[in-house]
């Protein structure tokens, strides 16, 4: 078999073709290297897009739950005109159902005899009934009557996971403090009142 030279077309034909080839991986390697930074650039995007409308979203909800606790604290002069429970209970069943939603428990956290003493509201006859600290408010009520007798609360937290709470100070022993706590499930809240004299 004889070999010959490639003849000058032969051999710039072939030089073009390496040169494609060579075009060709060099375009692949962009094109991905570009696809990628563009997927990150979109994946950054979606990102940032998600956390704005987290932050919208948590914003409106701390705005919805603010104003439905706002909307269970009588003023002052509510308190010193109808007295302490009738009060809150007044303010509570004015706040209406779409406000009432938030709430699973209404409590008044009220000093007697040197302990706090819970009375729940019985949303079935309309009056705070005394009731039994529950379990997963025992911190909460270490300090509350921490700060019942001057002191401070306990360094830890001492408000179960979603506590808010509403203090009244001062007037008349019948006045009260206020708190509204948070217990679970669907924000369900509590507001305890925590009198001190």
């Amino acid at each position: 078999m004889k070999f010959t030279l490639p003849s000058p077309r032969e051999r710039v034909f072939g030089a073009a073709i390496v040169l494609l080839a060579a075009v060709c991986a060099i375009l692949a390697f962009l094109q991905y290297r570009w696809i990628g930074q563009i997927a990150d650039a979109e994946q950054e995007r979606l990102h940032q897009g998600l956390q704005r409308n987290l932050n919208l979203v948590r914003r409106d909800f701390n705005s919805q739950i603010a104003e439905a606790c706002s909307a269970l604290v009588p003023t002052a002069v509510e308190v010193e005109q109808q007295r302490r429970d009738k009060a809150y209970l007044d303010r509570y069943l004015r706040a209406g159902e779409s406000t009432q939603k938030f709430f699973s428990r209404v409590a008044l956290a009220v000093p007697e005899r040197g302990e706090l003493e819970l009375f729940l509201l019985d949303t079935g006859q309309n009056r705070f009934r005394k009731a039994e600290w529950p379990l997963e408010w025992a911190k909460l009520r270490e300090g509350l009557s921490a700060r019942l007798s001057g002191g401070p609360p306990a360094p830890e937290q001492y408000r179960p996971e979603g506590v808010i709470e509403f203090p009244r100070f001062g007037g008349r022993p019948d006045s009260g403090q206020v708190a509204a706590a948070t217990i679970s499930g669907r924000i369900r809240t509590a507001a305890v009142r925590h009198d001190r004299e």
